[in-house]
């Protein structure tokens, strides 16, 4: 239901009188980053997308789920678990195919970030979203990476590049989006949306903390 749910969010952004005439990007990290190149394609409101290791087809990533995480058969898993994900979700999970909707692209601006430690994903995945790749497409290949690990080893190089590939598409394109008002007399409310938000960047802190630590817990 990921498309789903990423359709409802571009709605809900026509949706805003706030938003009006502002342009919308989309950055998303595997799954999210296949979704963000498929929404692309059949929006094209959405002026550019930064996927980092998004996975070509939905049946290469259920194959590679198989072979590189869980060291199991490909055939016949494969073909059991899309049956299965059919029968329970009344979803095909193998019919995503971010590869077909990179190449629809054309030459709107996308950011593909992969690395290429085998650790999730195989090469083929990788070579077959560069096959697709139209001429707005920059590739980003990180040698020494594996699956979304580009952002925890090199995080200056990571946002300094993300930040080059937008500027342009952003630059001196209306005022910065507002910030939601929270005052005294938003409550109960408004206190637990506060709360909410520094509970969450904390949770963020300790995360990025785990994650440079090497602290799989």
């Amino acid at each position: 239901w990921e498309m789903l749910d990423a359709r409802a969010v571009l709605a809900w952004v026509a949706a805003q009188p706030r938003y009006a005439g502002y342009r919308v990007a989309l950055y998303g990290e595997s799954l999210g980053g296949s979704v963000a190149i498929a929404l692309a394609a059949e929006r094209p409101e959405v002026v550019a997308v930064v996927a980092d290791c998004p996975f070509a087809t939905g049946r290469l990533a259920i194959e590679d789920g198989f072979d590189r995480v869980y060291h199991l058969p490909r055939w016949p898993l494969t073909d059991l678990a899309i049956v299965l994900g059919r029968v329970f979700t009344g979803h095909d999970p193998s019919a995503l195919d971010p590869a077909r909707a990179l190449n629809q692209l054309g030459e709107r601006p996308v950011l593909l970030i992969q690395g290429a430690v085998e650790d999730r994903f195989s090469l083929r995945q990788v070579r077959r979203l560069e096959s697709a790749a139209g001429p707005g497409v920059e590739s980003w290949v990180l040698m020494d990476t594996g699956h979304n690990g580009g952002w925890p080893r090199h995080r200056k190089d990571y946002e300094l590049r993300v930040r080059t590939f937008l500027a342009p598409i952003f630059r001196g394109v209306g005022p910065a989006p507002p910030e939601p008002a929270w005052s005294e007399q938003d409550g109960l409310i408004g206190k637990g949306k506060r709360a909410l938000q520094t509970g969450a960047r904390k949770v963020g802190e300790m995360v990025q903390g785990a994650i440079q630590n090497g602290d799989d817990k």
